[in-house]
Parts: C-alpha cells; structure tokens; sequence
C-alpha cells in the first residue's frame, strides 16, 4: 500500500435541488473536470467534497455562486491498495491499532488493479497522517 496528499474542496451551499447541477455546469463552462464528488445533507446546508483537475480556478468559480455560503480547501491522504476483497479492512485495521480517528474516508478511484481512498483524520494533519502511514 502506497500514500500520497491531494487537495479537496469542500463546498458548503443551500441544500436545494439544482444545487449540484449548478456546481457542475459553473465548472465545466471553465474547462475544469471534476474527479471526485461526495455530498451529503447537512441539515438546512449541503456539504460537496470535490477534487478537481484546477483546485484554485475552481475554488474562485465556486465562491461567485448565490448559493454557495463557504468554499475551503483541505488536504487529504489517499492510499493506493490493490482492488481486492480485504484491502480496506487491512488499512481501517492499521488505524484503528494507531487510534486514529477519521473525519471522511471514500473511494476515490477503481481500475480493476487498484483502489485509492481519500482520507483525512479529526485530530491529525494530512502531513502528520501520511509520516504515520509511512511509518516515520
């Protein structure tokens, strides 16, 4: 299993229909693809973790939007495993022995080979977690 960092945007907006339709049509029009989206509910706001090819364009297109309240950018751990049964329960094991507790965890990318999973921890940077998972 190999780790690296990449940036995220998480986009805080209004939790009405179109909302997404929106996002997504703001960043296209600018050239911008979109290689990871997560969105959930949160109560009267919806949260958008999105990793895109132009983080910084993307984060200023995002902000002039009316219904977006709050554009941040976060750093988050991806781990590269095999595409395989078992794989997933070989890292959550290994936090779990280094009691490290997760904020977000999702499946990024799968090519029949391999697996990546993006990952950021409540109580560690995104440096600290990944000189942990290095084992340093």
């Amino acid at each position: 299993m190999d780790y690296y960092k990449i940036t995220e945007l998480v986009v805080i907006t209004e939790n009405k229909p179109g909302v997404l339709h929106e996002i997504s049509k703001e960043l296209s029009s600018s050239g911008i693809n979109i290689e990871s989206l997560v969105a959930y509910p949160n109560g009267w706001s919806a949260v958008f973790r999105i990793i895109t090819t132009d983080v910084d364009t993307a984060k200023k297109k995002l902000q002039r939007l009316p219904f977006v309240k709050r554009v941040d950018t976060t750093e988050v751990v991806v781990a590269r495993m095999p595409d395989k049964p078992g794989e997933l329960a070989k890292l959550t094991d290994r936090l779990r022995r280094l009691n490290i507790d997760l904020e977000v965890i999702y499946i990024l990318s799968r090519d029949g080979k391999k697996t990546e999973v993006a990952m950021k921890a409540s109580d560690l940077t995104a440096d600290a977690l990944l000189k942990v998972l290095k084992g340093g």
